[in-house]
């Protein structure tokens, strides 16, 4: 997610040397890159993100910004490449893997969550018990 301030005089959502020399050349990523929320404040515009490496816009439709208007040859391959990351990253990313799918056994994060969950329930309950006989043993001292 690009952030939502600026690198220097660029917006980073729109900043060609963050997104595409340091994220996608230096760092290797090849994923899709979503700005962070467009208010619609005039210097979030959609197709200066899209010319320079962003793919997704997080904003509401009826904004100017978010229109795209230019029909040039950039512009449709701004948006290919745009439509080929988001596509990589949905098919990348794990939820069309067919072993854990067809299995019918738990995820390892699944398995995780679970065993959390009983660790969380046995303190409560331990501690529920503690409370419990400490009271009776006032009660019982008390009579």
């Amino acid at each position: 997610m690009s952030s939502f301030n600026w690198i220097g005089t660029e917006p980073s959502c729109a900043n060609n040397n963050l997104l595409n020399n340091v994220l996608r050349g230096e760092w290797g990523y090849v994923g899709m890159v979503e700005t962070d929320y467009d208010g619609s404040y005039g210097y979030m515009i959609t197709d200066h993100c899209i010319r320079n490496g962003n793919d997704l816009m997080l904003g509401f439709n009826g904004a100017a910004s978010n229109v795209l208007s230019d029909q040039s040859a950039t512009a449709l391959l701004a948006m290919r490449q745009a439509s080929k990351n988001i596509l990589y990253t949905v098919g990348n990313s794990g939820y069309y893997t067919i072993n854990e799918q067809t299995s019918g056994g738990l995820t390892n994060m699944q398995k995780i969550f679970y065993g959390i969950d009983a660790a969380v329930a046995a303190v409560v309950i331990i501690a529920l018990l503690i409370v419990f006989l400490r009271r009776n043993k006032k009660k019982k001292a008390a009579a």
